[in-house]
């Protein structure tokens, strides 16, 4: 059960403080009207088309990417990367009349580490009028396995409540399922020593007072199964600042 989510008068003046720190203005402009691209390949990735993969150990470490393009002849179109760890074929060829083409994208990820990649379509192949590159980000995660259901204190919300805790098959690290908001579970990363836990930079709650993705990141301590952290929390205007926050680990 994730903690009620509580908006503090504190968090209402820091995000107001972050409001006050952009200003807006608009201003009539002529616009000549936009070109007809006529010419090339006129090639592109798919705005909506999916970037994310997480995937699992036993998972093939190959995804697909598909390039759409307007033009209807037998034709090549040249990509580029920008990561040696990817492979990818760097000429794809459309047969006349194709519009669509998937490629494989293959990489070599350790488990429990991600990567990114930005493809590129060559410049005289692309149209103007939708995307010319896209960057896909691949994480590999660690199977997780349930340990029972722990308790969250969390002075950021201002409240308590329940989480289910899981342990990866092969490493200290643990999630603690959505203790902010459904679908955002937590990472905590036990070190070699036992007691340092880090928290790295991820998503905790998909909006928090209009300013979009709420993000944590700190460190703290594990002593007889209760976790006291220091986690920063951000958004994309901003730092809220340090929040102290304790997970106390299922049967403690």
């Amino acid at each position: 059960m994730m903690i009620k989510k509580l908006f503090t008068y504190s968090q209402a003046i820091v995000c107001m403080a972050l409001a006050l720190s952009f200003n807006a203005c608009t201003d009539e402009v002529d616009r000549d009207p936009s070109p007809v691209q006529t010419e090339g390949v006129q090639a592109y990735f798919y705005q909506d088309a999916q970037t994310s993969f997480d995937l699992i150990p036993d998972d093939a470490q190959v995804v697909q990417v598909t390039i759409g393009r307007n033009s209807t002849g037998a034709e090549s179109v040249q990509l580029t990367g920008d990561n040696d760890i990817f492979t990818f074929p760097s000429t794809v060829d459309f047969q006349e009349g194709e519009t669509s083409k998937t490629i494989d994208v293959a990489f070599d990820i350790p488990v429990g580490e991600s990567a990114s990649l930005t493809l590129s379509i060559a410049e005289g192949d692309t149209y103007i009028y939708a995307p010319s590159s896209t960057t896909i980000t691949i994480a590999r995660n660690y199977k997780y396995n349930s340990i029972g259901v722990g308790m969250i204190e969390s002075s950021f919300y201002g409240g308590a409540g329940n989480a289910t805790f899981q342990k990866a098959e092969g490493a200290e690290w643990y999630k603690v399922v959505a203790p902010y908001e459904n679908g955002y579970d937590i990472i905590l990363k036990l070190q070699e020593d036992g007691s340092t836990v880090v928290v790295d930079r991820q998503a905790a709650a998909s909006d928090y007072g209009g300013y979009g993705t709420l993000y944590v990141e700190g460190q703290g301590t594990l002593e007889n199964g209760v976790v006291t952290l220091t986690l920063e929390f951000t958004v994309s205007a901003g730092s809220f600042g340090p929040f102290d926050e304790t997970f106390i680990f299922p049967g403690e």
